[in-house]
């Protein structure tokens, strides 16, 4: 079975694939592939502790590990918070996005005329305003 680690090593994470062999409960990192082939990095995980990872509708399972002492960690549920503060929280950040998806759509007069100055979209506009006027440029 296909196993994404995310190892922990004091302040970085890395996230690594390994494959999982379920009766031993040891999760296998092969080494350098091209040039010479390293040793195997080997990890106990617990198999309550391996959780599902959504992307694009396709499921992958991983497990936080600890690089130390070679064993997995628990990750912490949304159980440990309150529900207030969850819905606090799901609240500003659509507020926050509304917001900035209104100040995209409006552009000052001035922007407009600054792109239009950056290109040739200048020279474009002023020649569609004489030919409906009848100069042919």
């Amino acid at each position: 079975m296909r196993l994404m680690l995310i190892a922990l090593d004091k302040r970085n994470l890395y996230i690594r694939k390994s494959s999982f062999d379920i009766d031993k409960k040891l999760a296998t990192i092969r080494g350098r592939r091209w040039f010479r082939k390293g040793t195997p990095e080997v990890y106990e995980i617990d198999t309550d502790h391996i959780k599902t990872l959504w992307k694009r509708k396709k499921g992958y399972a991983y497990c936080m590990v600890d690089m130390s002492n070679h064993k997995s960690i628990e990750v912490s549920s949304y159980k440990d918070y309150d529900q207030k503060n969850i819905n606090r929280l799901n609240y500003l950040t659509q507020e926050s996005f509304w917001l900035a998806r209104l100040k995209r759509l409006k552009m000052p007069l001035r922007d407009v005329l600054v792109l239009l100055l950056a290109g040739a979209g200048l020279w474009h506009f002023i020649r569609l305003f004489l030919l409906v006027l009848g100069f042919e440029v």
